[in-house]
C-alpha cells in the first residue's frame, strides 16, 4: 500500500460506480453510510453517490414482407447469410458488414408536454432546481427529450441479458424502432456495501422512479407507431398482420 500526499485540487475518475466508491471508503460521503461500515468519516458529504442517471431505451419490432433483407439471418448465424456478406464485402466491399448497427439516429421532442409537465408539477414537486433545468431543456420546441433510433433486426429489450437483441432470436425479418430518454427526471444512487475494498457497491439505477418519464417514453412510442403506420415510405415494407416485438415482451 502506498499513501500519496496532495497540495492541490484531485479529480477522481474512476466511472460511474467506483468514483463514489473510492470516496466513501476514503471516508468521504454520508456520515450515517461511512459509520455503518466503520468507515471513519473525513467529509460529511452526503451528494456521494447520489444523482445517478441512466438513459433507458424501449422500442417495438415489426415483421416486414418476404424478399427485404435485414440482419436476422446474420444474427442467427444463418451458414448462407454469412457466405454472402462475406463475398459482398470481399467482391463490392458492399453489404451488411460496410453498415453500422443503427441505420438513423434523430432527436425528438415529445409532443403536449408542457401540458404533462404542468399536470405533474400540481401532483409532485418539479420546482427543484435541478427539475427546472431538465424541464427547461425537454420544454423547449427547439430541444428533444429523447432520441429514435432504427435498427434493421428484431430486438428483445425485456430479456435482461447483455444485448439489446437477446439470446432467443425469431424466425423471419424485423425492423426496429427504438426511443432513447435523454433527460429523465427520476434519479437512482450507488453505494459501497461493505468496507471491502472488492465488494461490489449496491446501486439502485432508480429507474421510472419519476411518473414523468414513464409518460415521456409512452408518448414517444406512440409517436413512432403513428410515424411508421402513416409513412407511405415505411408502412409498405411491414408484413400485413406480422408479428410484433419478442412473445417475451408481454
Amino acid at each position: 500500500m502506498e499513501t500519496f500526499f496532495c497540495q492541490k485540487e484531485v479529480i477522481v475518475a474512476a466511472g460511474v460506480f467506483n468514483t463514489p466508491k473510492i470516496l466513501e471508503l476514503s471516508g468521504i460521503g454520508t456520515k450515517e453510510l461511512l459509520e455503518k461500515h466503520n468507515i471513519t468519516t473525513v467529509l460529511d458529504l452526503p451528494g456521494v453517490g447520489e444523482n445517478l442517471q441512466d438513459h433507458l431505451m424501449t422500442g417495438l419490432s415489426y415483421e416486414v414482407v418476404d424478399g427485404v433483407l435485414t440482419g436476422d439471418p446474420l444474427m442467427r448465424q444463418e451458414p448462407d447469410a454469412i457466405i454472402l456478406a462475406q463475398k459482398l464485402y470481399v467482391e463490392n466491399k458492399a453489404g451488411p458488414f460496410t453498415i453500422g448497427g443503427m441505420q438513423f439516429h434523430a432527436f425528438m421532442p415529445t409532443p403536449d408536454i408542457s401540458a404533462l409537465l404542468d399536470s405533474v408539477q400540481a401532483e409532485e414537486s418539479l420546482d427543484t432546481e435541478r427539475s427546472a433545468l431538465i424541464r427547461s431543456i425537454v420544454d423547449d420546441p427547439q430541444g428533444s427529450s429523447g432520441a429514435w433510433l432504427m435498427f434493421l433486426a428484431q430486438t428483445n429489450l425485456h430479456e435482461g441479458s447483455k444485448s439489446f437483441v437477446g439470446s432467443q432470436l425469431l424466425p423471419g425479418n424485423y425492423i426496429s424502432l427504438e426511443c432513447i430518454q435523454a433527460h429523465p427526471f427520476s434519479r437512482g444512487s450507488s453505494h459501497i456495501s461493505s468496507a471491502d475494498i472488492v465488494a461490489v457497491p449496491e446501486i439502485n439505477p432508480g429507474y421510472l422512479s419519476h411518473p414523468t418519464d414513464q409518460e415521456i417514453l409512452a408518448r414517444h412510442l406512440q409517436s413512432l407507431e403513428t410515424v411508421l403506420r402513416s409513412s407511405e415510405h415505411l408502412s409498405k415494407f411491414l408484413k400485413p398482420e406480422g408479428k410484433r416485438n419478442h412473445p417475451d415482451a408481454f
